[in-house]
């Protein structure tokens, strides 16, 4: 197939990239070039997506004539308009546009387990958090309304991942976890915490929008993306016991502190802000959820590799 990425350049996108380079998939790329990736055989376009004239300019195939994609995959699109800036002025056409969403667009506190028809939300709850679901959710009626048009010559697939975790993660989870077993052998742990929460692979969600890319039976779908374990501080901490192979201490604390103290911890602290996703109907296309134990391992692995390098460099300095 012929792919074309937007963003791409790192975690879930370059997951992404590589997944379908290495499965032999023709891969374009559409970014601003602060990441490139630099891969000879991959042509990439260095532009802002909210250009329009960028978008018009985007280079042309053989005799001049727009490139056509069996795909487009949307990992960088946050606020209402996004989408529709590429489908109206994009100098290319594709049968198909994937948008990775969030699983943060279910209204929450319904106490039910959220399936992809569950209602989504329509507060503001302020601040960056509040405008990055808001902005989810009106992008995905955005591609709704452009994919119902009778005019419309593409299908639409939307994801919807639950915490994500793998190499190259910018939030700050696993490698926040790696930071303290390193450097002190124990961890925050919120005693009193409620809270449960799910996650995902960055390469479990890669190969599932992989299995999704010129899938007929995918068109007009939307799909979770959670592993069906419901983890808490106490579980998500064997896990990284048993990743780590180090038996590291607990430093407790209360949620009061936690939340008086703005102390960085990563999942939700009680049960009211926590959901249950139901993730099963991505599995129909062929998707089973990785075990999270043997990629832990290999995270840490490369986190003290790193780590290593950087005291390395800070000797030869």
């Amino acid at each position: 197939m012929k792919i074309l990425i937007i963003g791409g350049s790192y975690f879930l996108g370059l997951a992404f990239a590589e997944a379908a380079y290495h499965a032999g998939h023709s891969l374009y790329v559409l970014n601003r070039g602060n990441r490139p990736l630099g891969v000879s055989t991959i042509p990439e376009y260095h532009a802002d997506r909210r250009d329009a004239t960028a978008l018009e300019a985007f280079p042309a195939g053989a005799e001049g004539k727009p490139l056509h994609f069996d795909a487009v995959v949307d990992f960088c699109a946050y606020q209402t308009g996004d989408i529709r800036l590429v489908a109206e002025h994009l100098n290319a056409t594709f049968d198909q546009y994937i948008f990775i969403s969030t699983s943060d667009v279910y209204r929450k506190g319904s106490g039910q387990v959220l399936r992809e028809d569950a209602e989504l939300e329509s507060r503001d709850f302020g601040g960056d958090a509040g405008a990055y679901i808001l902005g989810k959710v009106a992008l995905e009626r955005e591609l709704a309304e452009l994919t119902s048009a009778s005019d419309c010559k593409f299908h639409s697939t939307i994801f919807r991942p639950a915490f994500l975790y793998g190499q190259g993660n910018y939030a700050p989870r696993e490698v926040l976890y790696f930071q303290w077993i390193h450097q002190s052998r124990q961890v925050l742990h919120p005693r009193d915490s409620e809270g449960f929460f799910q996650m995902v692979s960055a390469e479990d969600a890669a190969r599932a929008i992989l299995l999704s890319c010129g899938n007929e039976t995918c068109y007009e779908k939307t799909y979770n993306l959670a592993a069906p374990t419901l983890y808490t501080y106490e579980s998500y901490e064997e896990l990284l016991r048993q990743a780590t192979g180090i038996d590291f201490g607990l430093a407790p604390v209360t949620v009061e502190q936690v939340l008086q103290d703005g102390l960085p911890l990563p999942f939700p602290l009680s049960k009211a802000e926590s959901e249950h996703y139901d993730g099963s109907a991505v599995t129909a296309l062929g998707l089973t959820y990785s075990d999270p134990v043997p990629e832990f391992a290999r995270l840490w692995e490369l986190y003290q590799k790193q780590v290593a390098a950087r005291s390395g460099n800070d000797g030869a300095n």
